[in-house]
């Protein structure tokens, strides 16, 4: 099952707001390949800007060099912190409140064991080493961290009676046994060390033999443990789920019946906030096996590989009905999505629900705790966001960012440079021309107080400058592809700035390393510029053309994280009507250009 994520700030005028809002795309689907799949980004919602999503933060690099693709997404609102956890191998997390950082964890395991997901007990993390060999005997060993993840420090297996968890994708399997009021976490092999989880249950919710349940929520208000689940008793009906319902702040149990026999829900305070949905079964006089879920024809309509068709149709049917239930009040609201199952709730704030509908978000008030007010449309989008599954509410602490895969600090030294390097102002060239030092730079002269030192911490080339952006750019154009670009010498945070000149259109340039020497570069290219967006190619080379000034083309080694040359390009070539970014990537033959008489 896979889920994709985005993120989204709320601007207004270009200041900031107390909160803002945000959205988390990724995916979670171990049969593709990773490079099938969408990408792992932050993205801001800039409802004031003509493109109203942009790349706040892009995550795909650092998560896909590996080559493996996430195979699980918590959000643990306790924490703040949403767990992207690569199956076996490491996780990395983000806190809301500081989405510029990406930590990425390799919990450490005896030789020969795999690591679970983390999972949160009280205020730190957990997780579970389990031997692959997967014997008879206790096959598991329980390890801690702090939030910091400084301090680890070994566990008992009872220590997760208290586990946390907070809707579907991140239930337990537990065990009933039979007139017993405890419920049982196998996470040991032995039955009899089975540690029992902190909720007793009442008598009527004893059994009378051993039976295997799952626990969703389990937080600081509520716990909801399943009872049973129904399949269609007729064609146009669902399924059923029953759950046992408590409410630890009363101290009371119920019952609680919900539309759809697989319960996709969030636990947000007292809302449990879920998406009608039933499992689908192989026999069709259940009348779930051959049913496809409303909405295709608008979803067939965009064109993607990976969507929600290619793995709902054979996992579930979805109506196209969300809800709400108060677990205080016991108050429920549903609401239909228009005939399109591809729906579901991504939030629910300050008595405001926020959900998506295929390609659409709205955003609606709680009125009185018992209805939806209007919805507000907040942005249709059928490339992005489809793939949203998450919302969540942040303050931040800076400006958001244009769409670029580099940080605030880039942007503000590109800005400055392209300020005294345009076709207008070439305070730069004027300065190198009276300089024959080989060794000397020029300061940049930054004096804005953000990121001051660091953004001073560049120089300008005065020795040959645009000789060196020139045989940059040489040695990219001549690369076959796939094959390695040639050594490239530069120096370290010492721009290269000139102009160079494409079909009598004069480029004022910048080129940027933090190395003295980039030798791993592998030379990408492509028929067309939105192959680009795609696995592997953004591995080698990502371009940024939201800048009204200029564009930015990165280049990464192999195996970095981290571009190792860019290159900045005005846009001279759209005072006459054309794009400098396909002219640039059609002139360093990374976009081949169509043949003579080819179709």
């Amino acid at each position: 099952m896979k889920k994709i994520f985005l993120i989204i700030c709320a601007l207004q005028s270009g200041m900031l707001c107390a909160q803002q809002l945000y959205f988390l795309r990724a995916t979670v689907d171990e049969n593709y390949e990773f490079y099938k799949l969408p990408p792992v980004q932050i993205i801001a919602y800039m409802p004031e800007q003509d493109t109203v999503l942009q790349v706040y933060k892009d995550y795909t690099i650092p998560l896909h060099l590996a080559y493996r693709q996430p195979s699980k997404i918590d959000y643990y609102p306790k924490l703040g912190t949403f767990c992207i956890t690569i199956l076996y191998f490491k996780c990395f997390l983000f806190n809301v409140n500081r989405t510029d950082t990406l930590i990425e964890i390799a919990p450490p395991c005896p030789s020969n064991y795999k690591v679970s997901t983390l999972r949160v007990i009280n205020n730190y993390w957990a997780y579970r080493c389990t031997d692959i060999k997967a014997s008879d005997e206790d096959y598991a060993v329980f390890r801690g961290m702090d939030s910091s993840f400084n301090n680890q420090f070994d566990l008992e297996a009872s220590a997760f009676k208290d586990l946390h968890l907070t809707g579907a994708s991140d239930a337990q399997d537990v065990v009933l046994k039979p007139n017993d009021k405890n419920i049982y976490l196998p996470i040991v092999a032995d039955s009899a060390k089975r540690p029992i989880f902190s909720v007793e249950l009442p008598p009527q919710y004893w059994v009378d033999k051993k039976t295997s349940r799952i626990l969703f929520v389990n937080d600081d208000l509520q716990t909801l443990l399943s009872l049973w689940d129904s399949i269609p008793s007729k064609e146009k009906d669902y399924g059923r789920f029953c759950g046992a319902l408590y409410n630890k702040q009363k101290n009371t149990w119920r019952d609680l019946e919900l539309k759809g026999n697989s319960p996709s829900l969030m636990a947000y305070g007292h809302w449990l906030a879920g998406v009608v949905q039933d499992q689908t079964d192989w026999d069709s006089k259940y009348f779930i096996g051959n049913k496809v879920s409303p909405g295709r024809s608008e979803r067939d309509s965009v064109a993607a590989e990976y969507n929600f068709d290619s793995w709902a149709t054979s996992l579930y049917y979805r109506p196209g009905i969300l809800y709400l239930f108060n677990t205080d009040t016991e108050k429920y609201i549903e609401w239909h999505t228009g005939g399109q199952g591809d729906s579901e709730i991504l939030l629910v704030q300050d008595e405001t629900v926020y959900y998506r509908v295929f390609d659409k978000i709205y955003k609606a008030a709680i009125v009185a705790g018992e209805r939806l007010g209007q919805p507000e449309l907040l942005v249709k989008d059928s490339q992005v966001v489809p793939y949203i599954h998450w919302a969540f509410t942040s303050p931040v602490s800076a400006p958001v960012r244009k769409a670029i895969p580099f940080d605030r600090r880039h942007e503000l030294l590109y800005t400055h440079v392209y300020q005294s390097n345009n076709i207008d102002r070439r305070d730069y060239q004027v300065q190198i021309g009276k300089i024959f030092d080989r060794s000397a730079t020029l300061p940049l002269g930054y004096t804005a107080a953000e990121e001051n030192e660091w953004v001073n911490s560049w120089e300008i080339g005065a020795y040959s400058s645009l000789d060196i952006a020139r045989g940059i750019v040489e040695k990219i154009q001549q690369a076959a592809a796939g094959e390695k670009v040639g050594s490239l010498a530069l120096r370290k945070k010492v721009a290269c700035v000139g102009a160079i000149n494409i079909d009598r259109i004069a480029y004022p340039v910048a080129v940027y390393s933090e190395r003295d020497t980039v030798a791993n570069l592998r030379k990408v290219q492509v028929s067309s510029v939105d192959e680009l967006r795609t696995l592997p190619n953004r591995l080698h080379l990502r371009y940024d053309d939201s800048f009204a000034q200029y564009i930015v083309l990165a280049f990464y080694e192999e195996g970095s994280a981290e571009p190792s040359l860019m290159l900045q390009v005005e846009k001279a070539a759209e005072r006459y009507k054309r794009s400098t970014l396909e002219e640039w990537l059609k002139f360093l033959n990374i976009v081949q250009a169509p043949e003579a008489g080819g179709r």
